[in-house]
């Protein structure tokens, strides 16, 4: 029995070197995805987002089932946002909407605007007030999540016989990594609302979401690029639909 928790340690061990010593982030290469900048600022106008409110399912926060495990886990992030801890994806999401406005020059300014504890709409509007933001935008995380298909590796991080099982881990690796297997993602920001702050009123409201399947090769490193993936396509649907509110945004 010793034997096979000290196995597992181990691997556990090599997954967290393979993700690097800051481990992951909710983050995104706008170059990777071609993202052009705008050449000018969209609304001419400061804004601040709320960090979104985290409302997923349990078992979306839970830890990754087995060893290697089938999903993202919040702990994963804990290196990442060290300062945040107990809300890693709320803020490293927050952050992202934040970073991804910037970049296309959405507003002339997008921040997180982190009162550091839970705040009713009207108190989140007064300190917005405050710091002269003009917009404020709020929202839920309804799910953000993303799990890969058992593989073989994983199968034999169970087995109850580690050692004797290395010949045929050596004989089929290559089979391991040439094999595909199904991976899926699932982002969806709910209660979406856009607020004008000097007047109290929504401007808009909504929810953005997106969703990844696909059958690739990989790690289960790759969980944490697919929700990042699936991100981008949420966050990028949210863009398109607050560009349609020009006329009303225009006339503030």
């Amino acid at each position: 029995m010793k034997k096979v928790i000290v196995w597992k340690k181990a691997i556990v061990f090599l997954m967290i070197l393979m993700m690097g010593c800051a481990g992951p982030q909710i983050k995104y290469s706008f170059d990777e995805y071609k993202v052009k900048e705008e050449e000018n600022i969209i609304y001419p106008f400061d804004m601040a987002i709320i960090p979104f409110r985290d409302m997923r399912p349990m078992f979306e926060r839970e830890e990754l089932r087995g060893v290697l495990g089938y999903k993202i886990r919040d702990k994963g992030y804990t290196a990442a946002y060290k300062d945040y801890k107990g809300r890693e994806v709320s803020y490293g999401v927050s952050s992202m909407i934040a970073e991804h406005f910037n970049h296309v020059k959405l507003f002339k300014k997008a921040e997180v605007l982190d009162p550091g504890s839970d705040l009713s709409i009207s108190e989140c509007l007064s300190l917005a007030r405050e710091k002269d933001y003009r917009l404020v935008l709020t929202g839920d995380i309804n799910h953000f999540y993303s799990e890969i298909e058992r593989g073989f590796v994983d199968d034999l991080s169970m087995s109850p016989a580690p050692p004797v099982m290395l010949i045929p881990m050596i004989v089929t690796l290559p089979i391991v990594f040439l094999k595909k297997r199904l991976k899926k993602a699932w982002v969806e920001l709910g209660n979406l609302e856009l607020i004008d702050v000097t007047t109290g009123k929504t401007l808009w409201e909504g929810k953005s979401e997106a969703k990844m399947e696909k059958k690739t090769r990989g790690s289960t490193k790759d969980l944490y690029e697919n929700v990042n993936e699936t991100l981008f396509i949420a966050i990028n649907k949210l863009i398109e639909e607050i560009k349609m509110l020009r006329p009303a945004i225009n006339d503030l």
